[in-house]
């Protein structure tokens, strides 16, 4: 962990490259944080219901 905090530091760092996953991830806990810190505008949302497979 220390030679990749180090790499991280460097001038030439331009960035990390994520995986799908974690940028999924990743936006998950940003609207986790969002909804915690009450940034999004509850009233817009979907029902609840509207997510939930109507076939079965």
């Amino acid at each position: 962990m220390p030679t990749m905090q180090t790499g991280v530091a460097s001038d030439s760092f331009k960035g990390m490259i994520l995986s799908d996953q974690e940028i999924r991830l990743r936006h998950f806990h940003k609207t986790v944080d969002d909804f915690i810190a009450k940034r999004v505008d509850t009233h817009h949302l979907l029902p609840w219901d509207h997510y939930l497979d109507k076939t079965l």
